[in-house]
């Protein structure tokens, strides 16, 4: 099973260790249920303790230093320690500014054609 937490981690609350990186951030109520469903009981956020690799961390920490309004999308591994508290282990951590600039980056600029599509009429041509 994977999950996956969005938010901002508070600076001053990260704890560095030779290796990774931990922090608390609080996961998000569930959202509408299908139909059929016995509603969530209790509906009370989980807070949790989320470690990442240091080579991953330092990938975005830049970005969130940077921009107040950045966030970071973690996906990993939920695990419950033996003394209750829910542990992240991360296995990709990106942010959501650098997210955005890939996405933008991969696409072309508005009104312009890709190669490959200009270019396909061209193909029946050459047969």
């Amino acid at each position: 099973m994977k999950l996956t937490l969005i938010g901002r981690p508070d600076v001053q609350a990260i704890q560095t260790q030779p290796t990774y990186v931990a922090f608390r951030m609080q996961g998000q109520e569930p959202g509408s249920l299908p139909k059929g469903l016995p509603p969530v009981p209790g509906r009370q956020p989980i807070t949790w303790l989320v470690v990442i690799a240091l080579r991953q961390w330092s990938r975005v920490q830049a970005s969130l230093a940077a921009h107040a309004d950045d966030k970071l999308i973690v996906e990993g591994q939920p695990v419950v320690a033996g003394d209750g508290t829910h542990v992240l282990l991360v296995q990709s951590c990106v942010s959501m500014l650098q997210q955005r600039a890939q996405k933008a980056a991969r696409q072309p600029a508005a009104g312009e054609t890709p190669w490959i599509l200009a270019h396909a009429s061209l193909g029946s041509c050459l047969l």
